[in-house]
């Protein structure tokens, strides 16, 4: 995975931000500019499986996740409040 100077720093922002516990992160940019590369490796750097970094949001947002998810097969059914599978 390719890695510019662009993409290490938007990185150490959201590590730092996240270490911080500074709140909402928003991570913007036009198609192909590299959020998916960022976050990538955010998830390699910070090793926390997706169901974790899901589970971390849900509870700072004081939200029940109930989330299903088949190994290795992604997003199944949710059952957040109003959303799909309530």
């Amino acid at each position: 995975m390719y890695r510019g100077a662009q993409h290490e720093e938007a990185l150490a922002n959201l590590i730092y931000g996240v270490q911080s516990r500074k709140g909402f992160i928003v991570l913007t940019g036009e198609v192909g500019t590299g959020k998916t590369t960022v976050l990538t490796a955010f998830a390699m750097e910070t090793r926390i499986a997706t169901e974790e970094m899901l589970e971390e949001v849900c509870r700072d947002l004081r939200l029940d996740s109930g989330v299903a998810v088949a190994a290795g097969s992604g997003y199944e059914e949710s059952s957040f409040a109003g959303g799909p599978g309530v």
